[in-house]
């Protein structure tokens, strides 16, 4: 039973971020953390911020079958995105860098 929970969790986690994201890299940014440092952006992916809220359960013993679902879910769905790897990049190149994925 837990490892159908943690199944039908992640399906949920993966669908849940498939909605709330842009089709494409780039799409719905607003939704997105990022923040400048002087001329560069900075992104903070949420696959990124899944995993490390998923390292802070496991390291704390958070076994619960659901919540790890949810975030290996949202971590699987963020990295089928091209750009995942992106996480800093200059202001002035935005459109340049995400124009080869709006194609």
């Amino acid at each position: 039973m837990v490892y159908i929970l943690f199944v039908l969790s992640g399906i949920l986690g993966f669908i849940f971020w498939n909605l709330f994201s842009g089709k494409h890299e780039g799409d719905k940014l607003e939704r997105s953390l990022r923040f400048r440092i002087g001329i560069y952006t900075i992104h903070i992916h949420h696959w990124f911020i899944a995993s490390v809220v998923l390292l802070a359960c496991l390291y704390n013993h958070i076994t619960d079958p659901i919540i790890l679902g949810l975030l290996a879910g949202s971590i699987i769905q963020g990295l089928k995105y091209r750009d995942r790897f992106l996480f800093i990049y200059k202001t002035s190149d935005f459109e340049k860098t995400y124009s080869k994925w709006k194609k």
